[in-house]
């Protein structure tokens, strides 16, 4: 197991923007690990690409980027971080899922964090923005609701055991013990059992035989009789938590033209996501 070494906090101008800092900070601490904000522009993306023959396109960007510097620069002096090791970067781009995904692929962050309220009493549902976030950033990224975590973190991970890709489980398992051990947190395991399971004989031999690869004894599972938007959502059975960490959706659920799992418990939970990518590097080796 290695420790979080980076932190690429999304900065989008929202009163939010500040909860998701401070959270990098509280995790930054414990992992003794840098942080980089980074603010992405599109709305001046006409100036993108031409820049270089277009004088009036270069005045733009230039403008874009030094006001991305300055906000970055008040977001970061809004924290008490004198102990913290803070960089900015900014950039001006057509697409922000471009441009954070080439943000990830030059700096190779360990966690990506960024808002989902935006300072609402009310949840707000996910945009196709967000979603086109998750598709592109691959690595584990915390979307963060905005309330702070408790002294001891309270933490849930929710297994699939019946899934195919006991790489993923693992993972995930991986992922939300660094994170309890690292922030001194409470963690629970979860296995939300449909109906459907409950009564299917080779569905839950699967169940059994993940949890022989994860070497995870029955006395740390929970197996919840609910689904997980049930069981995780506002109001149910384990939903008193600061963070859920759960496996991402597969590419081709994104394709099929509603909402996936994913999506539907960002929509339903008060408390912070962690999402472990498929495929990808986590919080440990």
């Amino acid at each position: 197991m290695r420790t979080v070494q980076s932190i690429l906090v999304l900065a989008d101008r929202s009163y939010e923007a500040q909860s998701a800092l401070q959270k990098a900070s509280v995790l930054a601490r414990h992992f003794h690990a840098q942080i980089e904000l980074f603010a992405c522009d599109t709305e001046h993306a006409w100036a993108v690409g031409v820049e270089r023959q277009s004088p009036a396109a270069r005045e733009v960007f230039d403008a874009c980027l030094a006001e991305s510097h300055r906000y970055l620069n008040t977001l970061r002096g809004s924290i008490p971080a004198a102990d913290l090791r803070i960089s900015t970067s900014a950039a001006c781009v057509s697409e922000l899922a471009e441009g954070v995904a080439q943000r990830v692929r030059d700096w190779r962050p360990d966690l990506v964090i960024k808002n989902l309220s935006d300072g609402f009493p009310h949840l707000r549902p996910t945009q196709a923005l967000d979603m086109q976030l998750i598709r592109a950033t691959r690595v584990p990224m915390l979307w963060t609701r905005g309330p702070a975590w408790r002294s001891v973190p309270r933490i849930t991970v929710a297994l699939d055991l019946t899934s195919d890709d006991k790489a993923l489980t693992q993972q995930v398992l991986d992922t939300a013990e660094c994170l309890s051990l690292a922030c001194h947190g409470e963690l629970s395991i979860v296995h939300c059992l449909d109906s459907a399971a409950i009564t299917n004989p080779e569905l839950s031999s699967k169940a059994k035989e993940t949890c022989d690869h994860l070497g995870l004894s029955v006395d740390r599972l929970t197996i919840c009789r609910e689904s997980p938007i049930a069981s995780f959502g506002a109001g149910g059975t384990h939903s008193n938590m600061d963070v859920l960490v759960l496996g991402g959706a597969r590419a081709s659920a994104w394709e099929q033209g509603c909402p996936t799992t994913t999506e539907a418990l960002l929509n339903a939970l008060t408390s912070d996501v962690l999402l472990v990518p498929r495929g990808r590097h986590n919080l440990t080796h």
